[in-house]
């Protein structure tokens, strides 16, 4: 058995938004099926069911048209070490298909998004996010206009994530980890001035 999925929702409630935390147990190769049933279980728990579209696997190709049916994207990573030093794919693929983004000010997202798009986030868990999440969403509910967020999100697509900037970037660190290997010219006359073993 091994850790296939942590779900982490929040129920949006007259007192604001709670917690909830269910990480759930499967053998690898069901974690989709078995997060799928947790959730909609939990959507049915909460009365909202009717409200949800459970979409299961979709073809790659589908991907930007599911995408674009969303109103408010979000992207939470924690505020510790895994949390600053990855990013993960959903971000890219937010921006290109011209999202509004909320994502926690963590890592690569605090990097590349505008203020105006981070939420605090404090810690491994930050039980108070959920709550600061959902206010900056019946906020954004009550300004539609303001999701028109298309042609900033695809800028920033283009000169942070864009193969044309990734490329080069990527070379750099590869021609630095490779020289940073290589021997320097004084271990080279070192070795050749090293007698031959007969």
């Amino acid at each position: 058995m091994k850790l296939a999925y942590v779900a982490r929702d929040f129920n949006l409630e007259q007192n604001g938004a709670v917690w909830v935390e269910q990480p759930v147990m499967a053998k690898s190769g069901t974690r989709p099926r078995v997060a799928f049933r947790m959730l909609r279980a939990r959507a049915v728990g909460y009365g909202v069911a009717d409200r949800i579209d459970f979409i299961r696997q979709i073809p790659y190709d589908s991907l930007g048209e599911y995408l674009s049916a969303i109103h408010i994207c979000y992207s939470t990573q924690t505020n510790d070490v895994p949390g600053n030093v990855r990013t993960t794919g959903k971000l890219p693929l937010y921006l290109v298909a011209g999202r509004y983004i909320l994502a926690s000010d963590v890592g690569e997202s605090a990097r590349v998004l505008p203020a105006s798009k981070l939420e605090n986030y404090q810690g491994t868990v930050d039980r108070a996010y959920p709550g600061r999440l959902a206010k900056r969403i019946r906020t954004l509910e009550r300004d539609r206009p303001s999701l028109d967020a298309t042609a900033a999100m695809t800028r920033i697509a283009r000169n942070e994530f864009d193969d044309d900037v990734l490329a080069p970037r990527l070379a750099g660190l590869i021609g630095c980890m490779l020289s940073a290997r290589a021997p320097h010219r004084g271990d080279a006359a070192v070795s050749s001035n090293t007698p031959e073993v007969q």
